[in-house]
């Protein structure tokens, strides 16, 4: 009885020396764990895979090839024909990069007298510099709006418009008014006649009884197809008489106002219908 109690008491004592190891082995384990955690990665983080490649900004690109910032600014004054001055506000086509201002005004009143439209260009890098302007006259003929654009690089200033002319109106009388015309024979001396009331002078296309450089202007816009002539006065302009109103007849009433020779073509002969 007695041996079989202390075979008892053995095993008791031999599995209680086996709890304790394994539980010295599971705390051990569970350290080691806690160490790798504070000493190793961080789990909670995704780190990049190393066969990844890092992330690319793309350049900023533009459609529009004008890039460079224009550095030039334009300013613009109307002078109306009672003598008073308006600013008027020029807007870029791009704000900032486009070399064309424009404006539309359509409140210009209608007059037989000019205006004059006064462009200055600035630089718009401190201290301003003035470095181009423009003037154009203009005349207002009906209601309507007044364009106005300015090219800042070349300071140029064009003003067009349904209702604009950069010319002053012309009238053409239907007939001269009777002058006094002098004529001379070998036989005879010098006398006055007057001449008749429906007759012209060739060259003389505005009718103001003088062929001279307005008529030549007025010729040639005509030989470009830039003045409608009546027939009469395609009569009147055709000097060399070729039958056409062309180059040639301008430089013949060129010549014959400069008197440079006395008698080209027709040019100052009188001309009956």
């Amino acid at each position: 009885m007695k041996k079989t109690t202390k075979q008892i008491l053995a095993v008791l004592l031999s599995l209680s020396m086996t709890v304790s190891l394994v539980t010295a082995i599971a705390v051990s384990n569970s350290a080691a764990a806690v160490t790798d955690d504070i000493e190793g990665t961080n789990h909670c983080v995704e780190e990049p895979s190393s066969s990844e490649e890092p992330d690319t900004v793309e350049p900023t690109t533009y459609e529009d090839e004008e890039l460079e910032i224009l550095e030039l600014y334009c300013l613009l004054k109307v002078t109306q024909p009672d003598g008073t001055e308006r600013s008027v506000s020029l807007n870029q086509k791009k704000p900032g990069f486009s070399p064309l201002f424009t404006a539309n005004v359509t409140d210009l009143a209608v007059s037989d007298k000019p205006y004059t439209a006064h462009l200055d260009v600035y630089s718009a890098i401190y201290p301003a510099e003035k470095v181009n302007e423009d003037e154009v006259t203009f005349y207002v003929r009906s209601s309507g709006t007044v364009h106005f654009s300015a090219d800042a690089p070349s300071g140029g200033l064009y003003v067009s418009g349904s209702g604009v002319t950069l010319e002053p109106e012309v009238t053409y009388p239907v007939s001269l008014p009777s002058e006094t015309v002098w004529t001379s024979t070998p036989d005879t001396p010098a006398t006055s006649a007057a001449a008749p009331s429906d007759a012209f002078l060739i060259g003389d296309v505005n009718g103001d009884g003088r062929v001279n450089v307005v008529d030549a202007s007025l010729i040639q816009r005509a030989a470009i197809d830039l003045e409608d002539f009546t027939d009469l006065q395609n009569t009147l302009a055709d000097v060399n008489a070729d039958g056409k109103v062309s180059i040639l007849d301008v430089t013949c009433v060129q010549k014959y106002a400069a008197e440079f020779i006395t008698e080209i073509g027709k040019a100052g002969k009188l001309y009956i219908p």
